[in-house]
């Protein structure tokens, strides 16, 4: 008769995380050029912003809450793994809060190419001289 393994231990469980309930994030209209989730967001993009987890890079600090430093005065940095909410991320200098249901609209570098030269011909042509200010080159006709 051929011998049987003995039976596995089952795995002991792993201990608990706990575990960050991501939100459905915030949905904003830029008011300026700004930039989130490596991408340039325009004046009027419509975009998300989501909680983010992963390792960020921070200043250590001492117990009173100053930067550590090194030999050469230099501040000293450590990797903290963290999650940056959807609420930390907002920011009202060039962010304002839109309706959920807001359709997301990104800019193309194409699309804001031309908005700026319909802008610059509109200028023009309204009688208002050129974009910087400077009479026509070619003269009053």
């Amino acid at each position: 008769m051929a011998k049987t393994a003995p039976a596995a231990r089952p795995a002991a469980p792993a201990p608990e995380k706990k575990a960050h309930t991501a939100s459905a994030g915030i949905r904003v209209r830029a008011l300026e050029l700004g930039y989130y989730d490596d991408q340039r967001r325009r004046i009027g993009d419509v975009f998300t912003l989501h909680d983010r987890e992963g390792t960020f890079t921070e200043i250590a600090r001492d117990k009173n809450g100053d930067p550590k430093l090194d030999k050469q005065g230099y501040p000293v940095t450590k990797e903290v793994k963290k999650v940056l909410t959807a609420e930390s991320q907002f920011s009202e200098k060039w962010m304002e809060r839109v309706d959920p249901t807001t359709p997301e609209k990104v800019t193309t570098p194409s699309e804001a190419l031309k908005q700026k030269h319909d802008e610059q011909m509109a200028a023009r042509h309204s009688g208002g001289g050129t974009p910087t200010g400077a009479s026509s080159p070619l003269g009053d006709d």
